[in-house]
This record gives C-alpha cells, sequence and structure tokens, in this order.
C-alpha cells in the first residue's frame, strides 16, 4: 500500500512539472500562499523555520471539515492519534515520531504537549479541542524543549486562535448529518472604539453516535457539545497591546463506543462464574462497531472546561516584551467497560477534576544578524481524581469485596514546574547561521493516595535540556539544516496502586534527537517540497505494564522500561500546477529499535512502540472552477494510509490493527461576493473498520479484550453565511 502510495505521488508530480513550467510563463501570479508559524516564538515564512513543522491553516480546517484535533493525524506525517483507555471521546493522546503517552491518570504526563494560544494544556482528558475559530494548527515534530519547554520530548502541537478583526463582521454556519447530526457555530467582531475590540464566538455539536448497546439502546459515541470563546482586545497603537480571553466547553454525552471483541474460557471466566452464577461465554463478543454488548459501567462522558488568560505584547524599542497569563480548570466524569458484560466484573469508573496556573515571559529581539529570545515559565497544577474499578480480583482474597462494591482510589496531585530558557540564531554570512539554546527546568510532584489506604510521595527533578542547529540558505528558495536537540519529561508515581507498596515512583524521560531537513520551493513558487530525516535517542520510556508486588499479587505499574534508537522521515508536498488546482500529500516513516530492556513484563527485543505506525501517508487534491455569473464550485479530496500498530506494550494480536485507509472529499458552491457558501462532506466514505485503542486482559489470564472503534462514514452539508 505505501508502495502504491509512493508511486502516485512521484508519477502525479512528474506529470504536472510541464504543465506547470508552462502555466508559469503564462501567468506569474499563480502560487502557492505564503504560510507564517510561531514555531521558534516569532512569526516567520514556514519555509523559513528550520524545523519540521506541518501547518494546517484555517482554510484547511473550514473546507476539510475538521471538527477536532483528533482529526489531523490523517494529515501530518507521523502523527498519531489515541482516544486512550479512559472511556472518554474527548481524550486527545498524540504520538509523534513514536513518543506519547496513552494514559489518562492523573500522575501521566503527555509526550507530546498541546498549547492553545501558548498556554500549556496540562491534562490529556479534555484535550481534542474543538477546532471552530482556528487560525491554524502547527504540529512541531520532535523534542521543542528549549522553547515550549514542559513534556515536549515528541514534538508539540501549537492552537493558534483567531484574533478580534477590527472591522465588524463575523459568520453563522449550520450543519446537518447522518446519525442525526446538528451542528452550529458562529463568529462575530465587534469594534467597540478605535483602540477597543470584541469577538465573540461559539459552538454546538450533537449527534445521536455511531454504536448501540444491546443492553438498553443507549447510542454511545455521540457528541452533545456546547463551548464558546470571549476575546477583548485593547490596541491603541503605541507599541503594545492587551487581549483577555475567557473560553468554555460543557459536554453531556456517552461514553466512547467500546465492547468486548474476544471472550475466552479461562480462571478469571471461572471466577466470574462463581460470583455471578453465570457463564461468561454466554455473553459473546461483538466485533461490529456498530453494536455494542452490554455494559454495566455509567454511560456518562461529561466534561467542563473554563480558561481565562491575559496575553500582553510590548515594543519597547528594538526589544519585545510578551507575558501570557493564564489560569484553566477541567472537570471530566467518563467510564471504561472491559469485559462487555451486565456483571460489575472489570469495569472502570473515572472522575478527575484539575485546575492549573501558568505564567510565561518573553524579551525578544532582531537585528540586522541576531535573532534571540529569553524567557521564564511557571506551572501550579492540582488534580483530584478517584477511580472506580470494579475488578474481579477485588472480590476475593486479600480485598474480600462484597460483589458489585467497587475499589476506589482516591488521588491527589500537586505539581510545580519552574524553567527558565533562551535561543539565539545568528547570521555568520548572508547564507549560513548557526543557533543555540536552552531551558533550565526544576519541577516537583507531591502525590498522596488518601482512599483506600493513606500513602504520601514526593519526589523532584532537574533538567538542562540544549539545542545546536545550522542553517544554510543555498538560494533564495531552498534552505537546509540541521539540529542536536535534548527533551526531558518529568518522572512520577504509579497512579492506580492496590496497596502501599505499588505506589512506586519512576524516573523522568530524556530524549537526544538528530535531525536534518531542507526546505525548498520551486517553480515560482508552484511546488513546495520539505523534507527531513531524524535519530533520536529515547531513553528510560515510561510504559505501563504489569508487575507482581511484595505480596505476591498482579497489578499495572508505570515503569521505565528501558531505551529505544527511533528513526525516519517525513516529506510534506504542496503544489499549484495551475490557478484552479492545488495538489498535497505527505509520507512518513518511523521505525524502533531497541538497545536496553529492564526486567519487567511484557516488553521483549521485538516490542513495538504503543500506537507506533512505521508507515503513514497521505495524498489529496483541490480543484476550483468558476460557474460562469455566478461564483465557484470547489472540489476537494483526500486519501490517507496508516500502516499496522498494536495498542499497548503487551502486543497482542487481539488488540492489533492491521493498518487501514480512508477517503474524504468535498464539494463547494459559493457566489463571487462570498456571502454565503454550500458545502457537502463526507468523511471515511469507504467505510473502514478500525481500531482506535484496544486492551487485552486474555494475555494475563483473563476472558476479554476490549477494542475501542474508530469513527465510521460520516456524511452530511453545511451552510454558512457571511456578515
Amino acid at each position: 500500500m505505501v508502495g502504491k502510495f509512493y508511486y502516485l505521488a512521484a508519477y502525479t508530480a512528474l506529470a504536472v512539472l510541464p504543465s506547470v513550467t508552462m502555466a508559469a510563463v503564462a501567468d506569474n501570479m499563480v502560487s502557492l500562499d505564503e504560510v507564517i508559524v510561531t514555531v521558534r516564538k516569532i512569526e516567520e515564512n514556514l519555509q523559513k523555520a528550520p524545523v519540521s513543522v506541518t501547518a494546517v491553516t484555517s482554510k484547511m480546517i473550514d473546507n476539510m471539515s475538521i471538527n477536532n484535533l483528533s482529526q489531523l493525524d490523517h494529515i501530518a506525517p507521523n502523527l498519531q492519534y489515541s482516544p486512550g483507555f479512559s472511556g472518554s471521546s474527548n481524550g486527545a493522546n498524540f504520538y509523534i515520531r513514536g513518543i506519547g503517552q496513552s494514559d489518562f491518570v492523573a500522575t501521566a504526563d503527555p509526550g507530546v504537549s498541546l498549547y492553545l494560544d501558548g498556554i500549556y494544556i496540562g491534562r490529556t482528558m479534555g484535550a481534542s479541542l474543538d477546532a471552530a475559530d482556528i487560525e491554524r494548527v502547527e504540529v512541531l515534530k520532535g523534542p521543542q524543549g528549549t522553547l515550549f519547554g514542559k513534556n515536549t520530548i515528541g514534538g508539540a502541537i501549537n492552537v493558534v486562535t483567531k484574533r478580534p478583526a477590527k472591522e465588524a463582521g463575523g459568520y453563522v454556519e449550520g450543519t446537518i448529518g447522518n446519525y442525526q447530526r446538528m451542528d452550529a457555530r458562529f463568529s462575530a467582531n465587534a469594534p467597540l472604539s478605535d483602540t477597543l475590540f470584541a469577538k465573540i464566538s461559539g459552538v454546538t455539536r450533537n449527534n445521536d453516535g455511531f454504536a448501540k448497546r444491546v443492553l438498553d439502546g443507549v447510542r454511545v459515541g455521540d457528541d452533545n457539545d456546547v463551548g464558546g470563546r470571549i476575546q477583548l482586545l485593547w490596541d491603541p497603537g503605541e507599541n503594545v497591546d492587551v487581549m483577555l480571553t475567557v473560553d468554555g466547553t460543557h459536554r453531556r454525552a456517552h461514553i466512547a463506543a467500546h465492547s468486548a471483541t474476544h471472550v475466552v474460557a479461562s480462571g478469571g471466566g471461572n471466577y466470574f462464574t462463581l460470583l455471578t452464577g453465570l457463564d461468561v461465554l454466554d455473553f459473546p463478543a461483538s466485533s461490529d462497531p456498530q453494536k455494542i454488548n452490554t455494559t454495566s459501567v455509567r454511560p456518562t462522558d461529561n466534561l467542563d472546561v473554563l480558561g481565562v488568560s491575559a496575553e500582553i505584547n510590548w515594543d519597547l524599542g528594538g526589544v519585545r516584551l510578551k507575558s501570557i497569563t493564564a489560569y484553566r480548570e477541567m472537570d471530566n466524569q467518563s467510564g471504561a467497560d472491559f469485559d462487555g458484560t451486565l456483571a460489575f466484573y472489570n469495569d472502570q469508573e473515572v472522575d478527575q477534576r484539575q485546575n492549573q496556573f501558568t505564567q510565561e515571559l518573553q524579551l525578544s529581539g532582531n537585528s540586522e544578524n541576531l535573532k534571540w529570545i529569553v524567557g521564564a515559565y511557571y506551572l501550579k497544577e492540582n488534580v483530584d481524581q478517584n477511580i472506580a474499578n470494579y475488578y474481579y480480583a477485588y472480590y476475593g482474597a486479600p480485598f474480600n469485596l462484597p460483589y458489585g462494591t467497587a475499589r476506589t482510589t482516591v488521588l491527589e496531585l500537586d505539581t510545580e514546574n519552574i524553567a527558565v530558557f533562551g535561543q539565539a540564531t545568528y547570521n555568520v554570512t548572508e547564507q549560513f547561521s548557526l543557533t543555540a539554546g536552552a531551558r533550565w527546568t526544576h519541577e516537583k510532584k507531591e502525590a498522596a493516595i488518601v482512599a483506600p489506604f493513606q500513602i504520601p510521595g514526593d519526589a523532584s527533578w532537574n533538567n538542562f535540556s540544549p539545542r545546536f542547529g545550522v542553517e544554510f540558505q543555498a538560494t533564495d528558495d531552498v534552505m537546509l539544516y540541521a539540529s542536536a536537540t535534548r527533551g526531558f519529561k518529568s518522572g512520577s508515581f504509579n497512579g492506580r496502586p492496590d496497596s502501599a507498596s505499588q505506589f512506586n515512583a519512576y524516573e523522568p524521560e530524556k530524549v537526544w534527537s538528530f535531525e536534518a531537513g531542507v526546505k525548498s520551493q520551486w517553480l515560482d513558487n508552484r511546488l513546495r517540497l520539505n523534507a527531513a530525516a531524524f535519530l533520536t535517542k529515547y531513553k528510560d520510556i515510561q510504559m505501563l505494564t504489569g508487575a507482581v508486588d511484595n505480596e505476591g499479587n498482579f497489578y499495572f505499574p508505570v515503569n521505565n522500561a528501558g531505551d529505544v534508537d527511533l528513526k525516519g522521515f517525513e516529506i510534506e508536498f504542496q503544489a499549484r500546477p495551475a490557478d484552479p488546482l492545488t495538489l498535497y500529500g505527505s509520507l512518513g516513516y518511523t521505525d524502533e529499535e531497541w538497545t536496553e530492556i529492564a526486567p519487567i513484563a511484557f516488553v521483549t527485543e521485538s516490542t513495538r512502540l504503543p500506537s507506533l505506525s512505521h508507515w503513514n501517508a497521505n495524498i489529496g487534491a483541490q480543484y476550483e472552477m468558476a460557474l460562469a455569473n455566478f461564483g465557484s464550485l470547489i472540489l476537494g479530496g483526500d486519501y490517507s494510509y496508516r500502516s499496522s500498530y498494536f495498542q499497548t506494550t503487551i502486543n497482542s494480536a487481539f488488540e492489533k490493527e492491521d493498518g487501514y485507509s480512508m477517503v474524504n472529499a468535498y464539494l463547494i458552491i459559493e457566489p463571487e461576493s462570498k456571502k454565503w457558501q454550500l458545502k457537502f462532506w463526507g468523511k471515511n466514505l469507504t467505510d473502514s473498520e478500525y481500531i482506535a485503542w484496544a486492551q487485552d486482559l486474555i494475555a494475563i489470564g483473563d476472558s476479554h479484550t476490549s477494542v475501542w472503534f474508530g469513527r465510521p462514514r460520516e456524511y452530511g452539508a453545511t451552510f454558512r453565511v457571511n456578515f
């Protein structure tokens, strides 16, 4: 499949080059749009940023009907998404170049960090942000420890929202689709004075879900969300501006679509019979993503998010000062059923509440030969988490809980992160420049289990993460670069212990990443071709594994599993061979090799890293044709492919996804005035069935494998009015 994609992309590029050259002579105005990014904390052309980054613009987001960040993984090379196993559809666990984190517990930090307007989002729960009113999304590959800092060893996803405009205007939009989809969103800009500008935007997303529970007919995997943002910009035009933002999300839906797909007779199954008087095999598995078997957990997937921030930009004359102050809080309840039966057997209910305060200061300058930035960062985070487990082992010794009673683990976590950072790029010549930067971090965690037993824990870590780079501007349109970067993710504690002896601490993860790349534009900026190759030395990997404690009880701790070398490449292209036609595509490859393995369960030299696909690819096109005396018709579509992957360290065949492809398409009609727009769209048009996440308990002597299903074919129509 990858080979077919490679030859198709190569043939397409070669086929259009002659027409591109001829068209360039005929019309010098046809070219690709410039893309501005902030991957170095300053605004610059994508082609001048010496780092591998995929920039998804607001136009792409709108045309492709991208509703939330989880849908970016079929666009950006070497980016993978997993919902994890919390049971919530709003969770977002991202992986870049094989590095990430699938666990949702409070003590587990993401390996790919998410930033909203420069503000770090500390939890994976609630991190599947809605894509309404977004200016662009920047997917930065590789460690970004120098400038972005906390937990960016795999990369960072930087979301930039649209700022208030200085002219009145906006839009309203409605969407209908299958599964009873009814969405709406709006945005309105309102100048309040010559210096004060307001903007309000909102979105509601509603659908009945694509799966039904056999037990009671409840639809799961649905959406029932309301969100909004209010921004106030003060811009007196005297080298300073201040923006205040309040955003919120309210979700009342049902759990993610998941079901037991394999059931076998086992020791655990015998215990199930002893507890319930029923045979576990009387509850057949279901591999149908739209018809899941019974479940006993609460079906709720609730989320409330509130964010308040203030951003100050001040030009001091040759030096710019930026301050970002933010407070965010999140409250989430969800559940997961790992056995798919009516019994309280292997069920989990999660209640997680979090708040965080962050402050970042940046001071930057740009002279003829030197670009520099220095800054300081502070984060204070508090998390309270209750996990209620109806696990069959709790009904026997040594726990001896009455059947149907949950063992609830209550955890409290306080995190404090303090960092200083800086980076500078010096132009040695007009073509040759050097970059150096570093970040020093001190992080302290105080964790405590307060029920069903009490035990405190605290630990702190210091880290120094440097970056070195070299850039060569070979021509005005071709830049070569190479870099060496260190990344760091702090250690923590096992967040789901059954006894005091299981409340173990684990050490930080660290990486050294070496990257070389090229940014190039060809044929009068009609063809943009970027590529990068990397080698990442990934040490002390934090993995959810299995272990036996001092009392001989099996449990699921996080341990440092060992070291892995990751290597691969990314290729991205955009082409505009003629005014109406735009082509784009990408190809990503990542491979892993264990260099050291700790003596823990499930990890061997052949173990694949969770959620890592060795190959992923995407190719698409958009064609815009003029309609006589009316406006335009836009046709677009893309094909994406992701190769096989496993979901957990166990690497069970029952939780393996063999790989899948997906086709999306859209048709847009709009008048010349662009006062309105009608769009027909379809996603996963081939109705590919694929595993989004899974957990195999059969491998540890139980009876079930549970699978979280990916979304099926969806289609609809969107009507938008601009004012």
